[in-house]
């Protein structure tokens, strides 16, 4: 299965109107728009051709940030206001679902060395626990990188 069907797999219409409690229904309106265009997996496939490549690699540079973000006609300075606004509510919730799923898989609240698997923290967490870290985490990856392209071009 390439890059692309592993995205679309676990990322259905599903993951751009789930709705977790304390995010911002909009959060998956500027998923769902900037996804596609900002998602380092995708664009790591398309620039090295590549079927297998790591969420954080390679970084995108300024260059490559600033070209995607022009080719969205918004007002760039107020859409990464909008990010700056988001992002921290991404975390936030993040932390919660992790710290909930922590307790009531393990009885005890998390330390750094819980953390094992990027994104969702263990393995050993509810499936409905997972999904939603998963989406918060792909959110904010792509959300950071929207918000550097929109900073680079207003």
């Amino acid at each position: 299965m390439n890059i692309i069907k592993k995205i679309d797999h676990y990322l259905t219409e599903d993951s751009y109107t789930n709705k977790i409690e304390g995010v911002p229904k909009n959060a998956f309106d500027y998923f769902k728009m900037y996804q596609k265009d900002f998602d380092v997996k995708d664009l790591a496939f398309k620039k090295l051709n590549v079927s297998k490549v790591s969420i954080n690699s390679p970084f995108l540079d300024d260059k490559q940030l600033s070209k995607i973000a022009s080719k969205f006609d918004v007002d760039h300075a107020k859409q990464a206001m909008e990010l700056k606004r988001l992002i921290p509510i991404l975390d936030k919730k993040w932390n919660e679902i992790q710290m909930k799923a922590h307790v009531e898989t393990y009885g005890e609240k998390p330390t750094f060395g819980s953390y094992k698997v990027s994104g969702i923290g263990d393995s050993n967490y509810s499936e409905e626990d997972k999904k939603q870290l998963r989406t918060l985490a792909h959110m904010k990856a792509v959300f950071v990188n929207a918000l550097r392209g929109h900073e680079l071009v207003s």
